[in-house]
């Protein structure tokens, strides 16, 4: 008889990605199963050795991944497969954004035997305990303070109702993980920390200030000493929101500005605004101390140099109103080629992004490589090209923004 029920594996996102937030994606899903009386095993690609893992499929009835389109599914496959060399017996299953995105296709993958097809699985539970302290403890800590957007953008897989987590109960929880792990920093990966308003369980909306929100949240930061960075709407970037960041010890946020095009803003990708949004709270944000990352995405089905050229251009968000310390994700974004997946979902953010330093060169950004440069080289490339095409010259590109003036190096950086 095996002795796990459910072996969840996270693979690797990148081959060479900085960023090391807690595998949550395997740990709400195990959490829901631990609740159901199952035995979980966690295995993150990240850290643990080959060895272990090998060990674990030996001794699993069920092994299941989260992958993300792009890196992710491909080790994701890799791992699967070799699962069912090791264990033939095994019961393997994918789940996260691509699975839920493509079932069918990827139900189709003969080392494939389900698929977990939902957009959350367990996220109403706490999923920390001492056992797996190591899981959290080894990276940098993340965590959500709500679920869900409500917002049609087309290019998103995230659109979900909205739904926080009542304040007490992430009182509670953040006390106890911050006892064990004693973490100074914290990223809260909500897709819309802000948006306050959400179906209650008698089926009537309830509705909720979203300032006050925040300042309940950063009540609970302050207690605990820990600064915080997030996600959030350009719209809700108001000057008493930014008071209200920075009193609740934010020290980061990212808004996804996806296009400096009104009409690709508002008509393609059902945004919800346009960017006169987007300059006011770059207005907003500046002189607070709060670092922002600026988002982007380029090569969007429909969009031409034409459109690209009229980009917000970063060097002018604007040279008037800059934020003290600004950095600029761009995303370029690839169509899948399964003609019968209805069009806006075969829409996906590319995984590899550019962060890059605005002119106070953080991240030991060189002088010369300047944020609007950077991005009209990449304006310039032809659209339609194969992302290997594009991972081989942004990467390239990406080091030589992480290089210090020695020429070494710089140390990972994530805000």
């Amino acid at each position: 008889m095996k002795k796990i029920d459910f072996l969840l594996v996270y693979p690797r996102p990148t081959s060479d990605s900085p960023v090391k937030l807690t595998p949550l994606s395997i740990l709400y899903p195990g959490a829901m199963f631990e609740a159901q009386g199952g035995r979980v095993a966690y295995f993150d690609e990240r850290y643990d050795p080959p060895e272990m893992l090998d060990e674990l499929i030996r001794e699993a009835r069920e092994i299941g991944v989260s992958a993300f389109t792009g890196f992710q599914v491909g080790r994701a496959a890799r791992i699967l497969k070799h699962a069912k060399r090791i264990n033939p017996s095994i019961v393997t299953g994918v789940g996260g954004h691509h699975a839920r995105i493509l079932p069918n296709e990827v139900l189709a993958e003969p080392f494939v035997d389900k698929v977990w097809p939902e957009r959350q699985y367990g996220e109403d539970l706490f999923p920390y305990s001492r056992d797996k302290r190591l899981l959290f403890a080894r990276g940098d800590m993340q965590y959500f303070t709500s679920v869900g957007c409500p917002f049609p953008c087309t290019f998103c897989a995230l659109s979900a109702p909205w739904s926080p987590k009542p304040i007490d109960d992430f009182d509670r929880e953040m006390k106890i993980m911050h006892a064990d792990l004693g973490f100074e920093e914290i990223s809260f990966s909500d897709p819309n920390i802000g948006f306050g308003a959400w179906k209650g369980e008698d089926g009537k909306t309830q509705r909720m200030d979203r300032a006050q929100r925040i300042r309940d949240i950063g009540r609970v930061m302050r207690d605990l000493e820990v600064r915080w960075d997030g996600n959030i709407r350009s719209p809700y970037l108001t000057s008493e929101m930014v008071d209200v960041l920075e009193e609740s010890n934010c020290f980061s946020i990212e808004i996804g500005c996806e296009s400096g095009n009104d009409y690709f803003l508002r008509k393609v990708i059902k945004k919800g605004h346009g960017v006169e949004h987007i300059k006011a709270a770059a207005r907003n944000v500046r002189g607070s101390g709060i670092s922002i990352m600026y988002s982007f995405i380029s090569g969007m089905p429909r969009e031409n140099t034409g459109d690209a050229a009229r980009y917000v251009r970063p060097d002018r968000l604007d040279q008037g109103y800059r934020s003290q310390r600004a950095h600029f994700s761009l995303s370029v974004c690839a169509l899948s080629g399964q003609s019968d997946v209805p069009r806006r979902r075969r829409w996906c953010r590319w995984v590899f992004e550019i962060r890059a330093a605005d002119d106070h060169g953080r991240m030991g950004q060189p002088q010369a490589h300047g944020v609007a440069d950077l991005l009209d080289r990449w304006f310039e490339l032809p659209h339609g090209q194969h992302a290997q095409k594009f991972s081989r010259q942004g990467l390239g590109t990406y080091r030589a923004l992480r290089q210090t003036g020695s020429g070494e190096m710089a140390p990972p950086r994530r805000r």
